[in-house]
């Protein structure tokens, strides 16, 4: 049994997640985490029933709770004791539907998924500093806002879906410095620019499929892709879809590194 002066000082502790539930969450809702043997999180429901504690197995672990009388807004609330938290390998709410404000991945430098598809999360999507392990970010379909954050430099990179979410602006981050990553979709959002920057060939040891079509990138942006493109040498095995709605085509020199990707093997469309 867990003393009842440690509920008090959690209770006490700042939430590191907050979420609402939506008419579209279903019942039961699900939490999917992986934490190391021996670490917990803890779970408030929002509807009187005691705060669910989940001890690590340093294996994926499925969190459930049923709500006798579903309401939209419920709010869910993870905790943790002594920050450990930030030693999270897993973290998986895809297809929940829930609401609020994406949670603070900073620091959890052992992570290695992050699954927030499908839900209704706006707002800034979380920073990545320190996040040197995830191999997957999965962000589809939920409807962040502002700039995508950096992913550079991290080795174990392998996949990375953020699109039809239709709210990221600005840049495309660099993905300089990522050997492994096979996938990059950002498709149907509303960025413009491309901050530069791909794994030249010697250094990377997996093809590209990197799918941008149908945002707002301009001619220089679009041209830039194309020219780091070409630096990097891609060729046969590799696909970039830079065209769709709102893209602007390639001009002059973006023409003829286009030219240069396909004779080289790489899948290309433009407008």
């Amino acid at each position: 049994m867990i003393h009842p002066f440690f509920f008090h000082k959690l209770a006490h502790r700042e939430p590191w997640a907050i979420f609402f539930t939506t008419a579209s969450t279903p019942n039961p809702v699900q939490f999917i985490t992986r934490m190391p043997t021996g670490e917990s999180l803890f779970f408030d429901w929002g509807d009187g029933s005691a705060v669910q504690e989940v001890v690590g197995t340093g294996a994926d672990q499925t969190t459930q709770h049923t709500y006798v009388t579903p309401v939209a807004g419920t709010e869910i609330t993870i905790n943790d004791d002594d920050d450990n938290r930030f030693q999270m390998l897993r973290f998986n709410i895809g297809y929940q539907y829930l609401d609020g404000d994406c949670p603070d991945f900073r620091d959890f430098s052992d992570i290695v998924l992050i699954n927030l598809r499908n839900n209704s999360f706006d707002g800034q999507l979380s920073a990545f500093d320190n996040c040197n392990s995830f191999r997957y970010l999965y962000f589809k379909l939920t409807p962040f806002s502002g700039e995508f954050p950096v992913i550079s430099g991290n080795t174990d990179a392998r996949e990375v879906y953020a699109d039809q979410g239709g709210g990221f602006t600005g840049n495309i981050p660099s993905l300089a410095d990522l050997p492994g990553l096979s996938v990059f979709t950002l498709y149907s959002n509303a960025v413009t620019g491309f901050s530069g920057g791909f794994t030249p060939l010697a250094s990377r040891n997996s093809s590209l499929n990197f799918r941008v079509f149908n945002n707002q990138l301009t001619e220089t942006a679009v041209n830039l892709i194309l020219a780091d493109a070409r630096a990097a040498e891609f060729g046969t095995g590799d696909n970039f879809e830079l065209g769709g709605t709102g893209n602007a085509a390639p001009t002059g020199q973006g023409l003829i590194d286009k030219q240069w990707l396909i004779d080289n093997g790489c899948t290309v469309s433009t407008n």
